[in-house]
């Protein structure tokens, strides 16, 4: 029996070729399923997020979560220091952002302590 031999230069135009052959472009792309969905119906699976995953500014972060998690809370952003640093003043940015994300993806929003040992102003 003669052996073929297939030269190193051509093996990636046959993958190729093999790989785009045996996908069916009549089906829809199908989503790889996340954490949260192996899951479903049995328990939440949460994350606790920082302010730059709140405010989004880390998009592979973000995607990551609504990927993986249907329940969020916030690491700080609900702590008192952040929300009443001072008397008389207020910042409920980052909470506020946290729920809206929270309610956009359709997640289970978990609250904070307002006060922690650690984290409560004078």
């Amino acid at each position: 029996m003669k052996k073929f031999i297939i030269p190193a230069i051509f093996m990636p135009a046959l993958v190729l070729m093999l790989v785009t052959s045996c996908s069916d472009s009549g089906k829809k792309e199908v989503k790889e399923h996340g954490l949260k969905d192996h899951f479903n119906g049995i328990f939440l699976v949460g994350a606790a997020l920082n302010g730059q995953q709140i405010m989004g500014e880390d998009s592979l972060a973000q995607e990551f979560i609504v990927k993986h998690f249907n329940t969020i809370t916030a690491e700080n952003a609900m702590k008192w220091e952040r929300i009443h640093p001072r008397p008389d003043e207020y910042n409920f940015v980052l909470a506020d952002s946290m729920i809206a994300q929270g309610m956009r993806n359709d997640m289970f929003i978990v609250g904070r302590c307002l006060l922690y040992h650690s984290q409560t102003p004078d």
